[in-house]
Formats: C-alpha cells, sequence, structure tokens
C-alpha cells in the first residue's frame, strides 16, 4: 500500500511537470497564472513525494532486527531437529526394550512347559510306582494272613491254637494299617497334584519345583512305611512291639 502511493505520488509529480511546461509556452496573462498554479502544485507533490519515502523508510525493518528474527528461526529449526532425533532415539529403546521382554517372557513359558511336562512325567511314574507297592504290599499282608490261618486251623494244642489266633489278629491288624496308609498316601498325591497344577498354570517355576519335591518325599515314605509294614508280616518279623514304634497317621500328616 505505501509503494503504491509511492508510485503514485511520483506519477503527480510527472503530470504537474509536463503541465508547467506546457503552461509556459502558452501567450498570455492567463498561461502565466496556470503556470504559477502548476508550480505550487508541483511543489506540493514533492512534498508529499519526500513524505511517503520517509514512511517507506520509516516502515522497512532495520538490520539488527532481520538478524534476531533469522537466529531465531535457526534456532526453532535446529530445537525441532533435535526433538526428532530425540523422539527417533526413545522409540528405538523403547522397541528394544519390548522385543527383550517379548523374549524373556518366550523364555519364561518355555521353562515353564518344560517344568510341567517334566512333572506330569514324575507324577504319573510316582502314581505307577505308589499303585505297584500298594499291590505288593497287600499281596504280602493277605499272604501272611493266609499262612496265619493255616497255622490257627491245625488245631495241634491249645498253645497252638493261641499262637495262631494272634498271629490272625495281629495280619488283621497290619492289614487293616496297609489300607490306612494306602488311603492317606492317595489322599496326600491328590492334594500335591492339585498343589502342582495351581502352580504350573501360574507360571511359578519355583513353586512347582518345591511341589515335585514333596511329592518325590511323599512317595519315599509311603515306599519305606510299606516296606517295614511288609517286613512284620513275614515269619520272626519284630512284630507289635516294632509297630509300635512306628509314626502315627496323626503325627504324619503334621509333619509333612
Amino acid at each position: 500500500m505505501k509503494h503504491a502511493m509511492l508510485i503514485i505520488a511520483i506519477l503527480v509529480l510527472f503530470v504537474l511537470s509536463s503541465s508547467s511546461v506546457l503552461a509556459k509556452n502558452d501567450v498570455g496573462g492567463k498561461g502565466g497564472q496556470a503556470a504559477a498554479a502548476v508550480d505550487k502544485g508541483k511543489e506540493k507533490a514533492a512534498r508529499e513525494t519526500a513524505s511517503a519515502e520517509e514512511k517507506v523508510k520509516a516502515e522497512k525493518p532495520a538490520p539488527k532486527a532481520e538478524k534476531a528474527k533469522e537466529a531465531a528461526d535457526e534456532q526453532t529449526r535446529a530445537a525441532r531437529q533435535k526433538a526428532e532425533k530425540t523422539k527417533e532415539t526413545a522409540e528405538k529403546e523403547a522397541g528394544a526394550v519390548k522385543e527383550k521382554a517379548a523374549k524373556e517372557k518366550q523364555a519364561a513359558e518355555e521353562k515353564a512347559e518344560a517344568a510341567k511336562k517334566k512333572a506330569k512325567e514324575g507324577t504319573a511314574a510316582a502314581e505307577e510306582k505308589a499303585k505297584a507297592e500298594k499291590v505288593k504290599a497287600e499281596k504280602k499282608a493277605g499272604a501272611k494272613k493266609d499262612e496265619a490261618d493255616a497255622e490257627g486251623g491245625k488245631g495241634k494244642s491249645g498253645k497252638m491254637k493261641g499262637k495262631g489266633k494272634g498271629k490272625a489278629q495281629q495280619s488283621a491288624a497290619l492289614n487293616k494299617q496297609v489300607e490306612h496308609e494306602a488311603q492317606k498316601h492317595a489322599t496326600r498325591q491328590a492334594r500335591l497334584q492339585e498343589m502342582l497344577k495351581v502352580a504350573q498354570e501360574k507360571g511359578d517355576t519355583k513353586a512347582v519345583e518345591r511341589v515335585q519335591k514333596l511329592i518325590e518325599k511323599e512317595t519315599g515314605r509311603y515306599e519305606k512305611k510299606s516296606g517295614k509294614m511288609a517286613e512284620r508280616g513275614t515269619p520272626g518279623g519284630s512284630g507289635e512291639g516294632e509297630e509300635a514304634a512306628e509314626e502315627t497317621p496323626e503325627s504324619s500328616d503334621s509333619g509333612e
């Protein structure tokens, strides 16, 4: 807008100058008056032109302001570039952390699955072994009972009858204890298997290992107990004296 005003003022000055020249060439008094009027208009136009030029100069940005603006723009660009680089670096680090976490999770799942498989195999083996020991102990106890019944039925003497009767009672008590131990072992195994299942579902490998150790401990306890009961059923065994030394079911349950 300011430049347009300046151009218009220059054009007016040009027109007035041309009119002044024409007026001087005119003959007569009116031509002189017109020339004077033109001169006045020329002076006025010159003043307006100078004023317009001064305004344009005043509104033109100072060199320092331009430099400050350029410096500010450069700082803004540098800050934007730095922010973009920082964002890119953060995204790369976040991706690396995410990838590492995924790998660790996969490794933990594989480890838990392996522990679960091992636990199932160990549990199946322990159950099979416990069943075999139970059958073996029951067979031995049954054989001893039949032997005691046979000796009690011979009727050689009152003393032999009393001895046979005592052995029969002892054999019956032993059979009852064998059955009780088998039931107790089955109950403990079921409880431990439930604990193992919960630990496996949670992926708690430490808990799985602890429960597996408890299963092995219970299996060993039952095998040892079954062996002692089988020994008591053989001829010449320790009998009731040794039976009293065995741990009771209550003390065994509280100690586990």
